[in-house]
C-alpha cells in the first residue's frame, strides 16, 4: 500500500512544481489548490501524524 502512495505524491508534486514553473498568471491558481488539497490528503495517509496515538488510545479505552 505504502509503495503507490509514494507514488502518487511523487507525481503531484512535480505535477504542482512543473504549474508553478510554466505559469505567471493565476488563471491556474484553482487548479493548483485543488491538487495541493489532494496532496495534503495523500500526505496524512502516510506514516506518522499521530495516527499510531490515536489507533492506541482507542484500542485502550474500555468498551462501552
Amino acid at each position: 500500500m505504502m509503495g503507490w502512495l509514494i507514488e502518487i505524491q511523487r507525481w503531484l508534486y512535480g505535477g504542482m512544481s512543473e504549474g508553478m514553473k510554466s505559469t505567471v498568471d493565476v488563471s491556474g491558481l484553482p487548479a493548483l489548490m485543488g491538487a495541493a488539497f489532494f496532496f495534503g490528503i495523500v500526505h496524512a495517509l502516510m506514516p506518522g501524524h499521530g495516527k499510531s496515538v490515536l489507533v492506541s488510545y482507542h484500542l485502550g479505552r474500555p468498551a462501552g
